[in-house]
């Protein structure tokens, strides 16, 4: 068996709105009620994600050298998730626009649909894909959590107040992170 890029943490956050992790041949996959969701595997350069519906195409959505970005961007994902089942607002803690981007970060179109967050010195933490406005919006928002602790960007998706990496910025009531 191939071992799991999840800690329990996630598998238990994703079990709160009635999803769970499963292999399938090199691949993890994440999936409610049979529709195939998010698909991860190992790649050389570190783990892709992509997402499907059930029966359909797989559609790239990013890839990352780190084990601890690809559950960060999805705790993101599925916290918006958790967070509209409790009844919390979302957190929109930026806009969606390349100008929104976290500022130790600019972005840099590496291919077609292919947008690269580049830090000051040149290093590549995420490469996002998808049409345009979905691949900068997904860059911009794991932006924003790419350093943080994966513990604060848990609780802070689980916290009513969005505390303790969102406290005072904007909590919108009907936006998630994918659907910006």
């Amino acid at each position: 068996m191939i071992e799991s890029p999840f800690s329990e943490g996630f598998s238990e956050l994703i079990a709160r709105v009635n999803n769970h992790i499963f292999v399938r041949g090199d691949s993890w996959v994440i999936t409610d009620t049979g529709d195939v969701k998010d698909i991860v595997r190992k790649g050389e350069r570190g783990y892709i994600l992509t997402e499907s519906e059930r029966g359909g195409a797989e559609n790239f959505v990013l890839t990352t050298p780190s084990r601890a970005i690809l559950e960060k961007f999805l705790t993101c994902v599925y916290g918006a998730l958790v967070r509209r089942e409790l009844g919390y607002r979302a957190i929109s803690s930026v806009g969606y626009t390349p100008a929104d981007l976290y500022p130790k970060y600019h972005l840099e179109e590496v291919l077609p649909g292919r947008i690269a967050i580049v830090d000051q010195h040149g290093v590549v933490p995420v490469v996002a894909g998808g049409d345009l406005l979905t691949s900068a919006g997904d860059a911009v928002k794991i932006s924003w959590v790419i350093d943080s602790q994966l513990s604060d960007v848990r609780a802070s998706y689980l916290d009513r107040d969005g505390l303790p990496l969102f406290p005072g910025l904007r909590l919108d009531a009907n936006t998630s992170l994918r659907e910006g």
